[in-house]
């Protein structure tokens, strides 16, 4: 427990030395004040509302989105940061489901690790999904650096369709995809002891009805 509560108060160090803009826990992407970094091939835009969210659509080819501002790239390691979560749609006018992948790109923006994937059903549901950055649960597709030289240097994160073996460039599709409060998030016994300081509003997500 003594480790636990020194380890929690070496994050809160780091992160309160990280420089404004730099990747941060509990950073997140509600899309309220517009795209807020997110771009890409897939030509996404922020749907507008009470409860704004990002749409990716493609025609034939790659359904990606990527973040490379100060708030999504930097060293996640001394920001503590052990994964991802997204709220994610498919629309039901997808002809097939989406295999979302996220993506962490290297200092040489060349190298790509990446995580397993996680289906998303035409169906128009939304669903919340975890992504966890561990080097024995990803896969570098291309680009020598490793897991450590990438993580503590994230030049961008991307969300991509890839099904199937993992690749560069995912495989070419016509669908959408829909995305929401996307949030960084510390490693669970971290977590466990910021609620129980008292920090649990932090990891308060929007609901959908």
């Amino acid at each position: 427990m003594v480790q636990k509560i020194l380890r929690l108060i070496s994050i809160f160090a780091a992160v309160s030395a990280i420089p404004a803009g730099a990747a941060t826990l509990f950073n997140t992407s509600t899309f309220d004040s517009g795209l807020e970094g997110w771009a890409g091939g897939a030509n996404p835009v922020v749907i507008a509302g009470d409860n704004p969210y990002l749409q990716a659509s493609v025609q034939v080819g790659s359904l990606a989105t990527f973040n490379t501002s100060g708030a999504w790239s930097g060293n996640f390691e001394t920001a503590g940061i052990s994964g991802l979560t997204v709220e994610l749609r498919g629309p039901s006018t997808n002809s097939e489901p989406l295999a979302i992948r996220a993506t962490l790109l290297g200092p040489d923006t060349r190298t790509r690790w990446v995580t397993a994937p996680v289906t998303v059903p035409a169906d128009g549901i939304w669903r919340t999904a975890s992504f966890t950055f561990d080097e024995n649960l990803m896969t570098r597709i291309v680009g020598t650096a490793s897991f450590a030289e990438t993580f503590t240097s994230v030049e961008r994160v991307l969300f991509r369709h890839d099904p199937g073996r993992p690749s560069q460039r995912g495989d070419t599709v016509t669908g959408t995809l829909d995305l929401d409060s996307i949030r960084s998030v510390p490693e669970p016994s971290s977590t466990l002891l910021i609620v129980l300081a008292g920090g649990a509003g932090v990891f308060r997500r929007r609901r959908r009805y």
